[in-house]
């Protein structure tokens, strides 16, 4: 599949938009990387000038140590206050676009 889609983007001067949670073989198939925390863009770069890659085994390798970061971050945050935090559990409760399903990667 990323064969076809690589092939149709040279052919076509398309751009594939791929946002996933698999990693494997995409650090020689992608061109750029961006990563969005809290809904606002935090890095866009080429992947070939990102300095991270130089010293890692893979793509997957880098964007973990990001997350780690990002949870590092969390951790050092100030509890949320009670009556904030009953208000954002009754707002997902009653929006029908808040996923109640979590993804983790573990190794």
């Amino acid at each position: 599949l990323l064969d076809f889609l690589k092939e149709e983007c040279e052919q076509r001067g398309a751009t594939i938009v791929y946002a996933t949670h698999i990693f494997d073989g995409l650090e020689s198939w992608a061109t750029h990387v961006v990563y969005i925390k809290d809904g606002k863009l935090k890095r866009f770069e080429k992947l070939s000038e990102l300095n991270e890659m130089r010293n890692a085994v893979n793509l997957l390798q880098v964007v973990e140590s990001w997350l780690r970061a990002e949870n590092k971050d969390k951790d050092n945050k100030p509890p949320m206050p009670a009556t904030q935090f009953k208000m954002a559990s009754q707002l997902s409760e009653v929006s029908p676009f808040t996923s109640r399903r979590h993804m983790a990667y573990y190794r």
